[in-house]
């Protein structure tokens, strides 16, 4: 089998165009090179020992070098890139956007495509930052997962920003934060929690007791709506992706271990409620 020892050198990471290089070709050896997505990067030179990547979109690729020798035998080498800005893989934020003012919500992001830090904070009619109109972040700051203490009544942005040494993505829920005096509730999540590894992660959905607002009630106790379900870890990892019809769940997940997962329902109307599982 053959197998060149030649190398790609370059940087990992390109924000308008950067340099590659294949080193250590042998007599006889010649190069071509491609890209995996030519909607992100375009190569110049594709046949030379040194080629240009060019930024086009933002997102990662391989860099692909093809080396043939004088016997007509090829193999091939790769480097992977991070071109551009961050990339968030999903538009969709978890969290509840409809929680009651003091309340603990967790909000998670899936991790993005060639970050390097991860930002968190809070907009409030145009005024930004890390305590904005009572809310703050009381863990995760940095991290995909954060629990933040639910502001004053009002709509305010939840919002992840990634950077890179390029530039920055965000990400953002916009949240309707209630008064206790607000009649309009959401449907709640009970889980048994804590659980242990060899559990099965079992828990049922409670509609409020009214919903004068809208049909919430009527969809909630409907066994024929599908309701999805998915399950998070802290790096913001899908684990568990499926749907049920019934108002209860018991699931079976192989190999999870110890540690702090997301659990989220939405319904076809796009609410979204969330709940913590801790595996023991």
């Amino acid at each position: 089998m053959y197998n060149s020892a030649a190398s790609i050198t370059g940087a990992g990471s390109v924000c308008t165009s950067s340099d590659y290089s294949i080193t250590g070709l042998q007599s006889g050896e010649t190069v071509q090179w491609s890209v995996s997505n030519n909607s992100i990067a375009s190569i110049s030179n594709p046949t030379a020992t040194s080629v240009t990547v060019n930024k086009i979109g933002n997102g990662t690729i391989d860099l692909i070098a093809t080396i043939t020798n004088s016997c007509n035998q090829t193999t091939t080498k790769s480097l992977l890139i991070n071109i551009g800005a961050p990339t968030f893989s999903t538009t969709n934020m978890s969290g509840d956007n409809n929680p009651l003012t003091g309340e603990t919500i967790w909000y998670s992001v899936q991790a993005p495509t060639g970050y390097t830090n991860l930002q968190w904070y809070f907009d409030y009619g145009g005024v930004t930052g890390t305590s904005v109109n009572g809310w703050q972040i009381l863990q995760g700051q940095g991290t995909t997962a954060i629990a933040t203490k639910v502001g004053n009544p009002g709509l305010t942005y939840v919002v992840c920003k990634a950077f890179n040494n390029c530039s920055n993505a965000i990400q953002y829920i916009p949240v309707q934060v209630r008064s206790v005096t607000d009649p309009c509730d959401t449907f709640k999540i009970k889980i048994k929690n804590p659980i242990k590894e060899s559990d099965n992660i079992v828990g049922k959905i409670i509609p409020p007791p009214t919903d004068p607002c809208d049909d919430l009630y009527a969809k909630l106790i409907d066994k024929k709506e599908p309701k999805k379900i998915q399950i998070f870890d802290l790096s913001g990892k899908i684990i568990f992706s499926g749907e049920f019809v019934e108002d209860k769940f018991d699931l079976k997940l192989e190999k999870i271990t110890k540690g702090t997962y997301f659990l989220n329902i939405m319904l076809q109307d796009g609410k979204i409620q969330n709940e913590t599982i801790i595996v023991e």
